[in-house]
């Protein structure tokens, strides 16, 4: 069915696969094992037409297909599933699939093939209005093999398909292979899982630096002493390397020590061990980076808008480029599940091409004057240095947003990264730096907990810091507001919040229910934008309370490393307590308990019924995998609950009604409110910020822009005024 003979391709001087022969029979599932640089994905790349080989033949069915441009090959029925899943993450689920019966022999089986994909991938059955993008690794794989099902193919390739998967995922989809295999099709898979790929294959070539070293049965190679050494030794755990486990302070272009050399850990939160070390910053090295900074600040805040938005496009494509890394971060640091944490990646990365886009949208306007013979303007200009503080919870999409709109508006930055998560916010500056920012135009410090009021007030304080902008508890900002306000420096605040989630008597409770278990429940719970309370109107509080214990009953946490659960681990003991302390106090107080449990800092999904205002749960922010449910009389009463807080961020109401849902959101203090959506919800583009203690200032599109630019009148005067002296 498939012949290769003789095929060479190489990359400049470095041979990638030197006259490699291979032949798969129809019907057969064939495995070419190799390690890391071996000429695996090369040789795969050939056969799919993604890469033209310097000599050589590739015949499929009879017919030499070498010259066939990729999407040709495709209508023969060769589909690869890449390495790195290539799937489109701002499509759904449904969509990638379809995107898959494209090709003309497809068509027909597109009905056939869904309901085959459906019946491997339960998940994607499920999950088929998700974007793709947010969902873990594992589930994107199962998206690419779908898709690539979809269209019908005789020869299916795959390139490393468990690659950067927990191993409870990989053996899924290994089982879906296995099923896969059942029905026939041809298979060539590309895998460093020797042992999982040498049970399902029937034969396997061995490739070693570009070259053919081996092949057999399965049956032959599994017993070869040889292959044993190589791919199949004893189980080992193997402490997985980490090049950034200690990390420097970025000042100037340079990663550099503490002046003093001290530094500070960051442990697992579900293991304790230590994940990271970081230098921690002295009021010197605070001072170093903003001097840095205010160094840079000329020629960047000068330099043009195409050169601005061509380095924030580079940063975006840094930034996904370095995913798996922030993933395993996130994993390692804050107890993430892979889904918050890719999810994290494609906002961000969508934040840097918004923020590229406002480079050319910094615009000032012509003010008629009285004066005659005046020419009046307000223009826009860079502010300065910006001092930028963001959060662990979202540490991708937050840390980005802090720096990305005031780099485009010209500015330079400092950023004093989070102590729970110095190793994610580290990659993101990394990645950044990498779209080509000049040294000094982007400075991080990262300090230990009890030095953070010295250094703060320190950077809010020196004269070259124009603009601060945090994000984090009503606490600290209550702190940060005071000390701007001391030092006359403007700040942009986005701070706690209490999200009130309001159904109105004729919601749709089945939307309202997916709304409230992703809004309450995303990354546990620790989301500014949380559905904190659930307000319901009259005689829908019981139907809803009934379909939500349903969804709160599934929403269980694991441990994120296994990928196992829907919820992944607290950020501490410390939160995990509080949790439980809330829940107890509201349960000791009459209130009714829906599902819950755990241990440690893995807790699932629990909400309280019948909240009442004497519960602390009632005004705390929680911030953590808990929600409440309190029942109104009437709209009105609804309203005054949802007024019934400090905080003043996000918010939502369920109603059919839209015009009756629309006059109920314009009663809400607070700076959002969706109606018929979750309270989580995020654009780069959107004007994002609070109201009350929630915070003030709004990061987002043109909104953003007035917070990081100094608005200035200057006047051309043509001849010579009257004066009356």
């Amino acid at each position: 069915m498939l012949e290769v003979r003789d095929i060479s391709i190489a990359y400049g001087k470095h041979v990638a696969i030197d006259r490699v022969s291979i032949e798969v029979g129809k019907g057969e599932m064939v495995a070419i094992l190799g390690a890391n640089g071996a000429g695996k994905s090369s040789l795969l790349g050939a056969i799919g037409g993604r890469t033209r080989p310097a000599g050589g033949s590739v015949s499929y069915d009879g017919q030499d297909i070498l010259a066939l441009p990729p999407h040709e090959v495709v209508e023969h029925g060769i589909v690869i599933v890449p390495e790195g899943r290539g799937i489109f993450p701002q499509m759904t689920v449904a969509e990638n699939l379809r995107l898959g019966a494209l090709p003309r022999r497809a068509e027909a089986n597109a009905g056939k093939n869904l309901e085959l994909v459906h019946a491997l991938f339960p998940k994607l059955a499920e999950r088929g209005n998700q974007l793709a993008g947010t969902m873990s690794g594992g589930e994107q794989q199962m998206v690419a093999i779908g898709r690539a099902l979809m269209s019908s193919p005789k020869l299916l390739l795959l390139d490393e398909p468990s690659l950067g998967l927990a191993p409870i995922v990989a053996q899924e989809v290994f089982a879906a292979l296995a099923k896969i295999r059942e029905t026939g099709l041809t298979i060539v898979i590309v895998e460093q899982n020797a042992r999982a790929t040498l049970a399902l294959a029937d034969r396997a070539y061995l490739i070693e630096t570009g070259a053919i070293t081996g092949s057999g049965t399965a049956s032959e190679l599994r017993n070869d002493p040889a292959v044993i050494r190589a791919f199949l030794g004893g189980e080992k755990i193997q402490k997985r390397p980490n090049n950034m486990t200690n990390l420097d302070l970025y000042i100037g272009g340079k990663h550099v020590a503490a002046s003093n050399n001290a530094t500070f850990e960051r442990k697992n939160p579900v293991t304790g061990e230590t994940v990271t070390v970081a230098a921690a910053a002295s009021v010197e090295d605070a001072t170093r980076a903003v001097d840095a900074a205010a160094a840079a600040f000329p020629a960047w805040s000068e330099t043009g808008p195409a050169a601005r938005r061509k380095m924030l496009m580079d940063a975006a494509t840094s930034l996904n480029n370095r995913a798996d890394d922030i993933v395993q971060a996130m994993k390692d640091e804050i107890g993430a599940t892979e889904a918050w944490a890719r999810f994290n990646v494609m906002l961000a990365s969508n934040m840097l091409i918004e923020a590229a886009s406002l480079t050319t949208q910094i615009k000032g306007e012509i003010i008629p004057s009285n004066r005659p013979g005046s020419m009046a303007m307000a223009i826009r200009q860079p502010a300065g240095v910006v001092l930028a503080m963001a959060p662990w919870n979202a540490p991708v999409i937050l840390g980005i947003r802090s720096i990305a709109t005031p780099l485009a508006c010209g500015n330079t930055v400092v950023m004093k990264t989070s102590e729970l998560c110095p190793r994610t916010h580290a990659l993101i500056i990394e990645a950044v730096a990498q779209g080509g920012l000049p040294d000094g135009v982007l400075n991080a410090i990262s300090n230990a907990p009890e030095d953070a009021p010295a250094l703060v007030e320190a950077m809010i304080a020196n004269p070259a810091v124009r603009r601060v902008n945090f994000t984090g508890s009503t606490r600290v900002g209550k702190v940060i507001g005071e000390l701007a306000g001391r030092y006359l420096k403007p700040a942009l605040l986005e701070l706690g919040g209490k999200a009130p989630m309001i159904l109105l008597e004729d919601a749709d409770i089945d939307a309202a229910v997916a709304a409230a278990g992703f809004g309450a429940y995303m990354n546990q719970g620790q989301i500014c934008m949380s559905t904190e309370r659930i307000i319901a109107v009259g005689s829908i509080g019981d139907k809803f309370v009934e379909a939500f214990a349903k969804k709160v009953e599934q929403l269980t946490a694991g441990d994120p490393r296994e990928g196992s659960s829907p919820l992944g681990s607290l950020v501490d003991a410390t939160a995990a307590e509080r949790i439980k302390e809330l829940i107890e106090d509201g349960v000791g107080k009459g209130a009714k308990l829906i599902a819950g449990g755990g241990e440690g800092t893995i807790l699932n999904a629990a909400a309280l019924d019948h909240v009442t205002p004497d519960m602390r749960l009632y005004t705390e922010e929680s911030f953590g995998p808990v929600v409440s449910i309190i029942r109104a009389g009437s709209v009105d009463e609804a309203v005054r609950i949802a007024n019934d807080s400090d905080f003043g961020l996000s918010s939502a109401v369920f109603s059919r009604d839209v015009m009756q849902a629309m006059n109920v959101a314009k009663r809400i203090e607070s700076g959002i409110c969706h109606i018929n959506g979750p309270t989580v919800h995020d654009e780069a583009q959107m004007p994002f910020g609070g109201v009350k203690s929630s915070g003030y200032g709004r990061f987002g599109g043109n909104w953003g822009i007035a917070e990081f630019t100094e608005l200035r009148w200057i006047t051309i005067q043509d001849g010579t005024p009257h004066y009356p002296i």
